[in-house]
């Protein structure tokens, strides 16, 4: 069987709990998209996570190849990147996406677009929580990226460590912070964007700002070289 279906067959209890909690409403509900050949092997693959649907369509079952026709997008740029730098095959340029690991952080979000609301948040946060533990216990990469929004807002990975959380004690593994873009925001006040490294039970788990309107390379660099500094 397939990680993937793995996955939603060991977290069908909490997906059936979504859909009574949110019953009537309007609503996608997101699963975890993984590769044929992301690695079994404990500690190898690396799994991204983003925020949310944000109006997809999850009737569909999706498999990562729909990120080909994505890459307009920021977000699916820098995974390429990332995956092509470790995962590469010269007859096939696409050969990355057979490695990908990827999910969002809220499961919930309305079926048109945008983010759930606070009020959407806190009826499914212990779902979220129990989800998030069931796809990283058993995709067991050796590395995990939260592209969530180091800088803007802590609530877009709090089900990590927050109450409840896989890692409530995540601060005490920090190891380093690395600023990979500046700017300046209407105010004139100087902002950094950055990705933040923790290693717990070896795994890296790397906390980054949004890609977007910034330089994919500098984050992709940046993200590549924690992983590279810290994996075993």
């Amino acid at each position: 069987m397939k990680l993937q279906d793995i996955i939603k067959e060991q977290t069908q209890r909490n997906r059936e709990n979504l859909f009574r909690l949110f019953d009537n409403e309007d609503y996608a509900l997101f699963s975890a998209v993984i590769g044929d050949l992301f690695p079994t092997q404990q500690k190898q693959g690396i799994m991204f996570y983003g925020r949310a649907t944000n109006g997809w369509d999850m009737t569909k079952e999706y498999d990562p190849s729909f990120m080909l026709e994505y890459l307009r997008s920021p977000f699916f740029n820098m995974m390429r990147y990332l995956y092509s730098h470790y995962y590469q095959n010269n007859d096939d340029p696409n050969y990355w996406t057979n490695f990908v690991a990827y999910s969002n952080v809220a499961k919930i979000a309305p079926d048109y677009e945008g983010n759930p609301s606070e009020e959407w948040w806190d009826r499914q946060y212990w779902d979220m929580v129990e989800i998030l533990k069931t796809e990283i216990t058993i995709a067991s990469p050796k590395a995990i990226v939260f592209v969530t929004g180091n800088t803007a807002s802590d609530s877009w990975h709090s089900p990590l460590y927050d109450k409840g959380g896989m890692y409530e004690n995540l601060e005490d593994f920090r190891k380093e912070s690395v600023v990979w873009h500046s700017y300046e925001n209407r105010y004139g006040v100087e902002k950094q964007c950055t990705a933040t490294a923790y290693v717990v039970d070896d795994t890296v788990i790397i906390i980054t700002d949004r890609p977007e309107f910034r330089d994919l390379t500098s984050h992709v660099d940046a993200i590549i070289g924690l992983i590279d500094k810290y994996s075993i």
